[in-house]
């Protein structure tokens, strides 16, 4: 069935097309690579490893790191899905259900 496909007059006529717009992709995709900063990349894995430590202040019953770990979050650049998290991460401090906490730190590291 692949062969029909391949030797397909319609196929082999937009070929050309679409390798030239494949290339077009990847030199795009390559160049946003390059537009990304070292420190954008450091704040990236800065915030993994605050959400690592905070799961593992949920996971030692740390009240005053995972308030720690907090608020450096709420520092750091994160997405929505993260700050939703981050939102109810507090709310599980607050009421101090350290399960809770571990279970929604998890979702994010």
């Amino acid at each position: 069935q692949i062969f029909k496909t391949l030797s397909h007059p319609c196929f082999n006529k937009n070929l050309y097309d679409f390798i030239l717009t494949m290339r077009g992709t990847r030199e795009e995709l390559l160049e946003r690579i390059k537009k990304l900063s070292n420190n954008t990349v450091e704040e990236c894995v800065d915030t993994i490893e605050e959400w690592k430590h905070l799961k593992n202040a949920f996971l030692q019953y740390d009240y005053g790191s995972a308030e720690s770990s907090i608020k450096s979050l709420e520092a750091a650049k994160l997405d929505s899905y993260e700050k939703e998290i981050l939102e109810k991460v507090r709310i599980a401090l607050r009421d101090m259900d350290y399960e809770l906490g571990i279970i929604l730190a998890s979702q994010v590291v």
